[in-house]
């Protein structure tokens, strides 16, 4: 089971990052980094990227969480933390 929570958490960041980014094809990998590899500013990660995640996986994370998030890999492990 808990394989997969891990894989749709992983398909829902990377669908998500790559709608954000306008590319569907954009290999992403864990290592990089949400605002400097990926240029993507905080009030879209914010907004775009990690309310709707958690709505959409339906998990609750406080927001002082997600200060500790700087890349795709920290997102992932988050959301896996905070999944019951």
């Amino acid at each position: 089971m808990q394989g997969d929570q891990t894989s749709d958490i992983e398909a829902a960041v990377f669908s998500l990052l790559r709608e954000i980014l306008g590319d569907p094809e954009r290999e992403l990998k864990l290592s990089d980094r949400l605002i400097k590899d990926l240029k993507i500013n905080s009030d879209v990660l914010t907004f775009e990227f990690a309310i709707p995640l958690m709505q959409q996986l339906s998990i609750d994370i406080p927001d002082p969480a997600w200060l500790n998030v700087y890349t795709v890999g920290d997102t992932i492990n988050l959301l896996k933390k905070y999944r019951k």
